[in-house]
């Protein structure tokens, strides 16, 4: 059985590893939240892209069939 010691030691073990845990949560946390930000400032430029491939790809015409063969 273990001693009173080394169930200190432990708990102080599981203390330090749930704080580092809990501090790599609040860091991934804040660099996810700047992506989403970032992301949400280029939302506008891509819709007009989209838009602009979507106006160029309706004036070509899509063949039928393959014309060549590899």
């Amino acid at each position: 059985m273990a001693t009173l010691r080394q169930l200190k030691e432990k708990r102080e073990s599981i203390n330090s590893i749930n704080k580092i845990t809990s501090a790599m949560q609040m860091v991934s946390t804040a660099k996810a939240q700047k992506a989403f930000k970032e992301l949400e400032t280029y939302k506008g430029f891509y819709q007009k892209v989209d838009e602009i491939v979507k106006n160029i790809a309706q004036g070509v015409e899509q063949p039928t069939e393959f014309a060549g063969t590899l």
